[in-house]
């Protein structure tokens, strides 16, 4: 097996083997569609490169030509590996000894689908951002002392903010929309019915791994949220409570109820151990 390590660039990559312990530099390849598939490889090269802006792409000319592409983290391959001589060559060599020898930091590379979207939404911020950039620029107004702009403190420092209302209005309109989309989904985790739970817990088509996820993390903090608000004490939570003890009482199941109501099994016995017995709610718990 020959490991080919190749450190990319915008304009060309530096492309070093290394085979039977022995690092021989090869090329400096253009980064070209056309370069990259006339470059001779083997069904049996394992390629290694970084994460940079155009490696997803590097990897998808490449993929049908090797038998394995891998994508490094760049912060902890220069964690692990310091050279005193740093030139391009001494990069690749680097990547292709650190796979060899088992300690590569590799990244997580997502499926087409998943890639795709996520470069839909990186566009989308970016659009926004500059949209609310030149706003700024426009009217003399200061940059932003806070690192994310369209974050809380952003948000609340471009209110504050002098400006025309006709370019308020954009502004307004621009900012929360990415973070809003998030409130949603967050407030749809938390929040979701015992009936639209299970219909999304019973659905027949199959899940992905990202989907799978989404779900168990949505369920997390749907959980977080009733544990959370029963905690507080109040007389409506607490006779959601005692029903569900009921529930128990009468022969259902731990995983059933938890399952119906968005709780953890737990939970359940926690209630149970401080509101048994309960016929009605009480002050203060």
């Amino acid at each position: 097996m020959r490991i080919i390590g190749m450190d990319i660039h915008r304009v060309a990559a530096e492309v070093v083997s290394l085979l039977d312990g022995e690092i021989v530099k090869l090329c400096r390849v253009q980064m070209l569609r056309n370069k990259l598939e006339e470059f001779e490889l083997t069904h049996d090269d394992h390629v290694v490169i970084e994460a940079t802006g155009n490696a997803a792409a590097v990897a998808e000319v490449l993929s049908p030509y090797v038998d394995r592409i891998v994508i490094a983290n760049p912060k902890q391959v220069h964690m692990i590996a310091h050279a005193k001589a740093k030139t391009d060559a001494v990069d690749a060599a680097v990547l292709a000894k650190l796979y060899a020898s088992g300690f590569l930091p590799e990244v997580w590379v997502p499926d087409p689908g998943t890639l795709a979207r996520r470069t839909q939404l990186v566009r989308q911020c970016s659009r926004l951002k500059n949209l609310i950039q030149s706003i700024l620029h426009a009217h003399l107004i200061p940059p932003c002392p806070h690192g994310n702009l369209v974050g809380v403190s952003g948000r609340k420092w471009l209110t504050r903010q002098i400006m025309p209302a006709d370019e308020r209005a954009p502004l307004a309109s621009a900012c929360p929309a990415r973070c809003s989309a998030i409130r949603r989904d967050d407030r749809s985790a938390g929040l979701m019915g015992s009936r639209a739970r299970r219909r999304a817990l019973n659905r027949s088509e199959p899940w992905t791994p990202s989907c799978r996820r989404l779900r168990a993390d949505r369920e997390q903090k749907q959980r977080t949220c009733i544990e959370r608000h029963a905690l507080a004490g109040g007389h409506r939570i607490q006779k959601q409570i005692i029903a569900v003890l009921r529930e128990h009482e009468a022969r259902a199941k731990a995983g059933d109820l938890g399952r119906k109501h968005g709780i953890s099994e737990a939970t359940l016995y926690n209630w149970k151990a401080r509101y048994g017995g309960w016929t009605s709610p009480m002050p203060n718990g």
